[in-house]
C-alpha cells in the first residue's frame, strides 16, 4: 500500500465516473442515506456481492436506479435512460467506493466499540465469583464455633 492508499483510508476522496456526458461523484455513503439505500440495494445485494453487477441492472434496474441515484444524487430517471455499460460502471463505482469503505473503516469502528461496550459491561458486573463458592460459604467459614 502506498501513501496515497493510506491517506485515502483515512481521508476518502469521492470517486468520479464520466457518465453520459456528466461527471459523477461518488462518494461514501452518508448515516442519512443508509437505510434507504439498503432497502434500494436489498433485492440486488446478493448479485452485486458475487460481482454479477449486469444481473443486477437487468433484473432489479428501478432498484438499481435509485440505490445510484441516492449515493450519487443523480436523477434515478436520468439514470434510467443511461447506456446499460454506463449504468454498469457506475453502479461497480458505488459500491467500490462504499464497501471498501465499509470494509476498512466502518467494520473496525464497530468491533472496537463492541470491545468498548463489553469491556464496560464486565467492569459493571464485577469480577465474577469463583464456582463453588458463595457469599453464604464464605460467611460460614468465617463464623467461629
Amino acid at each position: 500500500m502506498d501513501a496515497k492508499d493510506d491517506l485515502n483510508t483515512f481521508f476518502p476522496q469521492p470517486r468520479t465516473e464520466s457518465i453520459g456526458g456528466r461527471e459523477i461523484k461518488v462518494p461514501n455513503l452518508k448515516v442519512r442515506q443508509l437505510a434507504p439505500f439498503g432497502r434500494a440495494a436489498d433485492p440486488f445485494m446478493p448479485l452485486v456481492l458475487t460481482g454479477d453487477y449486469l444481473a443486477a441492472v437487468t433484473y432489479h434496474t428501478d432498484a438499481v436506479c435509485e440505490a445510484v441515484s441516492i449515493v450519487t444524487g443523480a436523477d434515478a430517471d436520468w439514470l434510467g435512460d443511461l447506456d446499460p455499460d454506463d449504468m454498469l460502471r457506475l453502479v461497480a463505482a458505488v459500491f467500490e467506493v462504499n464497501l471498501d469503505f465499509f470494509a476498512r473503516r466502518l467494520l473496525p469502528q464497530k468491533a472496537a466499540a463492541q470491545a468498548r461496550m463489553t469491556e464496560l459491561l464486565v467492569q459493571l458486573a464485577g469480577e465474577p465469583e469463583s464456582p463453588g463458592s458463595s457469599a453464604t460459604d464464605t460467611v460460614s467459614q468465617n463464623v467461629p464455633s
